[in-house]
């Protein structure tokens, strides 16, 4: 078995040594992030997953690189290689056949519909979602459907289109859903109301980017993911819908890496000097326009030796107009918005500074990382009680690979947030878009212990255990953020605390088709009322394309 399976990736390298890059972003959910994650941690491959989503050319090619080491994996992970090898090699193999349609043959990659000549390559399928759940002791089932399309043009450019609409019903009893849980935010399509059982809305994602032997361009609209986190993130993370961006990354030695963003968000704040009456009260009868919002944010991640990655960033929140100085990926924006605002605080932008240190293997088969968010600081009063401004977050995290059995993982994590982190004395401003944090879903003055484990007993099936532990105060007031000195103690009143169970569990028929279940069993305790609250929640379900 295992000499077949060596020939075949021999084989295959032999034929795909020369092929065209694919610059297609893969979603940030696909199960190859934690394989290859999983690969770099044990020292077998060179993986950056700091900033997502990752090209697909780049996921192919470190797919590639670990063929040459499949003597050194277990047999799942060389079964699993070969399984994504056939989803990751579509356009780089040429087809007789200039069309193709559902084609789902055990040695081929899985088509809906694909169309290539010499020069273009079109994919496209459906997404599919059909789930079963109970939250909080009610059935509701969530429906979706549409369609994603992706692309190469030539040996630089590619492109990708995702569609799909999702209706929930039940709406009553899942409107704190998207709130306390890590999942991605949505815009709904109708205003809410007592009577409404269902909700409905859509998620658009697309991009177009061009790629060269070092670095890349891209434009489109989806969430950039910045740094680790187990279920949350505090730099960048997932919760904001989808918001338009620029990125450009770009990496002049093997140990450099920059990369640049800059971002279109959501104010939701109503600017009334540019909004206007239509003359009629159809509908309110006037335009409202919101403040336009943008973030600019840039890194670089320094690698000394292998292994080692540590990344500094820095982003600003700004309001009003786009601002030229915003859009050079070299401006230092923390002294361009100083200068520019005459150092007054009421002219001045949100500006943030983070810090991460990623260590993959050092300790053998694992990966350790930890993340600092400096959202205000004072360097020379940061141990006096009295004066210190420490508006800061962090976390730390630990995972562990083939403990005691192949494919067995056990992760921890620590993350904390103090008080007034995220927040600005203009609140168009905030580190949100639509009303969603841009980093840690939770907020600000909390914390949150992690413990679980993950486990492979075979190709493609991943089971996943967590057990949860946060702690939440309250967010306090703009006049106590900018007022009151000494400055509110971190949890020094803790409203609410909450401990979990979670498990999940998911399994790829073929490529990008799975089977999925989750439980969890919370317990909640309202500290103010002293109430406790406990709930369990599970759900069944198939998803295509997602």
């Amino acid at each position: 078995m295992r000499i077949k399976l060596q020939l075949f990736l021999f084989l295959f390298i032999f034929f795909t040594n020369k092929v065209n890059s694919q610059f297609v972003y893969e979603n940030v959910n696909n199960e190859i992030y934690e394989y290859l994650a999983r690969m770099s941690q044990k020292g077998f491959v060179e993986f950056d997953d700091l900033i997502k989503p990752i090209p697909r050319e780049t996921i192919f090619n470190k797919l590639q690189e670990l063929t040459l080491k499949s003597s050194k994996l277990t047999r799942i992970e060389n079964d699993e290689l070969a399984f994504y090898l056939k989803e990751y090699s579509k356009s780089n193999i040429k087809n007789d056949k200039p069309l193709s349609y559902l084609r789902f043959k055990t040695k081929q990659p899985v088509e809906f519909l694909s169309a290539q000549n010499d020069n273009v390559y079109i994919s496209a399928s459906p997404v599919i979602q059909f789930t079963q759940n109970n939250y909080k002791g009610k059935f509701f089932t969530e429906k979706a459907v549409g369609a994603q399309l992706w692309g190469r043009i030539g040996k630089h450019i590619g492109f990708n289109i995702f569609a799909r609409d999702v209706t929930e019903d039940q709406f009553n009893n899942l409107s704190d859903s998207v709130i306390n849980f890590a999942q991605t935010g949505y815009i709904l399509l109708h205003e809410k109301s007592p009577q409404q059982k269902q909700i409905n809305y859509s998620e658009y994602k697309a991009s177009i980017g061009y790629q060269w032997k070092n670095g890349f361009v891209s434009i489109g609209q989806d969430n950039l993911i910045w740094g680790y986190g187990v279920n949350g993130k505090i730099v960048l993370s997932e919760k904001s819908p989808f918001n338009q961006y620029i990125r450009l990354h770009y990496q002049p030695f093997p140990w450099l890496k920059f990369d640049y963003m800059h971002t279109t968000l959501n104010s939701n704040f109503v600017d009334s000097a540019n909004s206007y009456s239509y003359g009629n009260d159809v509908y309110g009868g006037a335009r409202l326009n919101y403040v336009p919002k943008f973030m600019a944010n840039h890194s670089i991640t320094i690698t000394p030796k292998k292994g080692i990655d540590f990344s500094i960033g820095e982003s600003v929140i700004y309001t009003e107009k786009l601002d030229p100085g915003f859009l050079f990926p070299l401006m230092y924006y923390k002294l361009y918005d100083n200068n520019k605002s005459n150092y007054q605080i009421m002219n001045g932008n949100n500006g943030q500074l983070y810090f991460q240190l990623s260590l993959k293997n050092i300790i053998p088969k694992a990966h350790f990382y930890s993340t600092l968010f400096i959202d205000e600081i004072k360097v020379l009063k940061i141990f006096d009680p009295n004066k210190s401004r420490n508006q800061l977050g962090f976390n730390i995290g630990l995972n562990l690979n083939d403990i005691l059995i192949n494919y067995l993982s056990i992760y921890s994590e620590y993350t904390r947030v103090n008080p007034f982190v995220y927040n600005n004395i203009n609140p168009a401003q905030n580190y949100n878009s639509y009303g969603f944090n841009l980093g840690d879903w939770v907020g600000n003055n909390f914390d949150r212990k992690i413990i679980g484990f993950k486990y492979t007993p075979i190709s493609r099936l991943k089971l996943d255990f967590r057990f949860q532990d946060i702690r939440k105060g309250p967010s306090y007031s703009i006049n106590d953020q900018y007022l009151q000195q000494p400055q509110k103690r971190f949890l020094e009143n803790v409203i609410f605390t909450q401990k979990g169970y979670f498990f999940k569990a998911s399994y790829e028929l073929m490529n990008n088709i799975y089977i999925l279940g989750n439980c969890n069993s919370t317990s909640t305790r309202n500290e103010y009322y002293n109430t406790i609250s406990k709930y369990n929640n599970y759900s069944l379900g198939l998803k295509i394309g997602l």
